[in-house]
């Protein structure tokens, strides 16, 4: 049988925990920790013994308040991403929200669902990212909730720009995926000039998104027989499949028309 880690070791991973933790928190963990280090009594043998049930209660504890530190900073990190990129607009306002798939076991997800919505200036079109890059556009608000149009989705296209390249195209979903299609003119093929791993980011031109969010990152170029010029397979630059959160992006002058005015 497995044997537990040594209880000095979930006493260090517990004070690792407890400084990331809302202060509500750390006081219930810091009694933990005493308590634990008290049984421990600084005897080596007790390692070899095997943990208590209270003692694994408490090392369940620990590492449930570890792996929410670890999301917590996630979730800032992603902020500050989409932050980052927003910089230059000193108008946009930003309104994180959870994220909720709409998709059945094993159906690639396409659209979805929005913790926030109409009550919190949430509307149709407002651009939704998942910390630099973009991953969909608000479809529908109702007063609670939205529902996003995800960059996989087979409706979705944007204008979009391969700036290494310095190639300008259009792109849209295929379900699980992204195909971005340059702009070609004559027998011309800009295509050709894109690699496996250049960034695929939103068009200086697009009416839809008006900040430099990521789409994605090419996977591979081709060209079939027939088509006018090659193509790039593109990968979300944000897991799709595993959104969970997200930000909202709402100009103020936008949020002040659709908010209910207080009573005064």
């Amino acid at each position: 049988m497995a044997r537990a880690p040594g209880r000095h070791w979930l006493v260090i991973l517990g004070c690792l925990g407890i400084a990331c933790l809302p202060e509500r928190l750390q006081a219930s963990l810091r009694h933990a920790l005493l308590e634990l280090t008290a049984r421990t009594g600084g005897h080596a043998d007790e390692e070899d013994r095997d943990p208590t049930p209270r003692e694994r209660a408490l090392s369940n504890e620990l590492r449930l308040a570890i792996a929410r530190c670890a999301d917590q900073e996630r979730a800032l990190a992603e902020l500050k991403a989409a932050a980052e990129i927003t910089a230059e607009r000193s108008d946009l306002k930003l309104i994180p929200v959870e994220a909720f798939p709409l998709a059945g076991p094993g159906e690639p997800v396409r659209r979805v669902v929005l913790s926030r919505g109409a009550r919190e200036g949430v509307a149709h079109g407002q651009p939704v990212l998942a910390g630099h890059a973009l991953v969909g556009l608000v479809l529908e608000a109702s007063r609670e909730r939205a529902e996003v149009r995800l960059v996989t989705d087979f409706n979705f296209h944007m204008r979009a720009r391969a700036p290494r390249a310095g190639i300008e195209g259009r792109l849209h979903g295929t379900g699980d995926a992204l195909v971005f299609v340059p702009a070609c003119s004559g027998e011309d093929d800009p295509g050709a000039a894109l690699k496996a791993g250049d960034t695929i980011v939103v068009s200086r031109s697009s009416t839809l998104v008006s900040v430099p969010a990521v789409l994605g990152v090419v996977r591979s170029v081709e060209r079939s027989s027939g088509d006018a010029c090659s193509r790039a397979i593109v990968v979300p630059a944000a897991p799709i499949g595993q959104l969970t959160r997200a930000v909202v992006l709402r100009a103020e002058e936008e949020l002040a028309r659709a908010l209910p005015e207080e009573p005064r």
